[in-house]
């Protein structure tokens, strides 16, 4: 991160399975090339459980958009793992159009979101501000549009670490609007008076889906 300040450097660093083998060190910090954080991939799903996942980063401070990535080292991207583990991992990301430099605007911005290697649809917004945004509020309203690879499956909006409601759809398009009466619930073990939301999306299959959150301070 040094190196890439004094040399001037445009650059994105994203921790690549923070729970398994070379797990990350969360204390380190640095919201400028530190955008995003793998959630899943081919070594497991990071989510939660334990000082080195993703809830802990976000329970310490950090702005982490999610990400999947297969880490098959074939060169194959999109394609599922060869060997082990629970799934490859796919990063969904929302582009004002299609080059590299609205890619990667994109994902600095963290207008983007993981799954478990399912093409899953998945947008979200809190008051209208898009998954990866940072907003001041009295009040929350989670928006979300979910079209799933198999009908009936389960919708969780998670605030601070905790599901805060949930919703089964029925049939592969769902969409939900969730008012949270209680917007600072849950935050006690924040390392700053902010909360934040995401979705997740657990089908039938054991596929998977996360957005980016959005913290409301």
């Amino acid at each position: 991160w040094r190196q890439l300040e004094e040399e001037g450097y445009r650059a994105i660093t994203i921790p690549h399975h923070p729970k398994f083998c070379g797990v990350t060190d969360w204390s380190y910090r640095n919201d400028k090339f530190q955008r995003l954080v793998e959630i899943c991939s081919a070594w497991g799903i990071s989510e939660a459980s334990g000082p080195h996942s993703v809830r802990a980063a976000l329970a310490m401070g950090h702005r982490l958009g999610f990400v999947g990535g297969t880490d098959t080292h074939f060169g194959q991207p999109g394609r599922p793992p060869h060997f082990f583990g629970e799934g490859g991992g796919l990063a969904g990301v929302y582009v004002t159009a299609l080059t590299r430099e609205a890619l990667w605007d994109a994902l600095y911005e963290r207008r983007c979101y993981a799954t478990t290697g399912a093409r899953i649809l998945l947008r979200v917004d809190v008051n209208g501000a898009p998954m990866g945004s940072e907003i001041e509020a009295d009040e929350v309203r989670v928006a979300a549009h979910v079209v799933g690879t198999v009908p009936d499956y389960e919708v969780d909006i998670i605030r601070n670490g905790s599901v805060v409601h949930s919703e089964s759809a029925r049939g592969y398009e769902h969409r939900l609007e969730w008012d949270d009466r209680d917007p600072t619930g849950g935050r006690e073990g924040n390392a700053e008076p902010v909360s934040y939301y995401y979705v997740r999306v657990r089908q039938p299959d054991r596929q998977m889906a996360w957005s980016s959150p959005v913290w409301v301070r």
